[in-house]
């Protein structure tokens, strides 16, 4: 499993480093990522959701499928409160904090997870990836945003955003899925063709977000450093120890623990921008830990299969 997985990543990562040299090439331009982010979200990626879940989910899958769901809002929750000690600790400056414990509770599980879980286990492990992401988003759009704002208020209309196109994707694959829905051969065929294009492109696109980062003139290199121990260390570490006592499939345990492992997810550059945090500060922890999981996550795994 380990070769498997360590083959996989570096797969992964090369895709991801022929994007960054698109990327300073000039043949993907932030304009044309950006016209690319929005086909992979409004087109791609529902399209390979709603395949997933139609080929993966059943009624017996769909009896645990709140552990999943459970551990994305779970895990979100306690990495922020890991990250305010973390902070605590690593004595960084307080009005950061809230940008860091942002940064530390949500992982890059779409762009880089799914691929992952894809290429280990099929249409059933992508299913574990868009459950836990669910559960995730539904922090991120309440908490987080909360965090960022750097307001005293939650706004209830974020969690408008989590039913996006790829929500609607997973309850129409799910439905397709619960009732064996069989497509005509040539429009099944179609349709995995189209949303064959996913993975690559999401691993291209986040390997040119990252080309975007000046890493010489960005600030916050200690508190980076800081960001790798806490999520790229830490929170699989307790993943580890949740699922160890709880009653799943070993694949399940598996696929949290890599969720656990995801490096900061890409759109927090975005995010944190539009709430006036230093974007640069966000992209050196997005970039930091995006490298640091390919070197962690193999380590992660090795010490939980012994």
């Amino acid at each position: 499993m380990l070769t498997t997985l360590f083959n996989n990543l570096l797969a992964l990562l090369i895709t991801m480093l022929t994007g960054a040299l698109l990327a300073k090439f000039w043949l993907i331009t932030p304009e044309l990522r950006q016209g690319l982010n929005k086909l992979l979200y409004y087109f791609a990626l529902p399209l390979f959701i709603f395949n997933s879940m139609r080929e993966s989910m059943t009624l017996e899958l769909l009896q645990t499928s709140y552990y999943p769901l459970l551990f994305g809002a779970g895990l979100a929750l306690v990495n922020g409160l890991v990250a305010v000690l973390v902070a605590a600790i690593w004595r960084i400056p307080p009005a950061e904090r809230r940008l860091f414990a942002f940064l530390n509770m949500f992982g890059n599980n779409i762009y880089l997870g799914l691929p992952i879980a894809h290429a280990l286990f099929g249409a059933q492990g992508v299913a574990v990836v868009l459950l836990y992401s669910f559960g995730s988003d539904l922090i991120l759009w309440s908490l987080g945003q909360w965090l960022l704002a750097k307001s005293a208020r939650f706004s209830v209309s974020n969690l408008k955003q989590v039913f996006n196109p790829t929500f609607v994707a997973l309850l129409v694959g799910t439905g397709a899925g619960i009732v064996d829905w069989e497509l005509p051969s040539v429009i099944e065929s179609s349709l995995s063709n189209m949303a064959s294009v996913t993975s690559p492109l999401a691993l291209l696109l986040t390997g040119a977000a990252l080309a975007e980062v000046r890493v010489g003139t960005a600030q916050g290199g200690r508190q980076a450093l800081a960001l790798v121990i806490s999520k790229l260390l830490i929170s699989p570490l307790l993943a580890a120890a949740l699922v160890s006592i709880l009653p799943l499939a070993n694949d399940t345990k598996t696929l949290i623990v890599i969720l656990a492992s995801m490096p900061t997810f890409v759109r927090s550059i975005v995010l944190s921008d539009r709430f006036g945090w230093e974007g640069q500060k966000t992209a050196l922890g997005v970039l930091a830990t995006t490298l640091g999981c390919f070197v962690t996550l193999p380590l992660i795994l090795r010490l939980i299969q012994q």
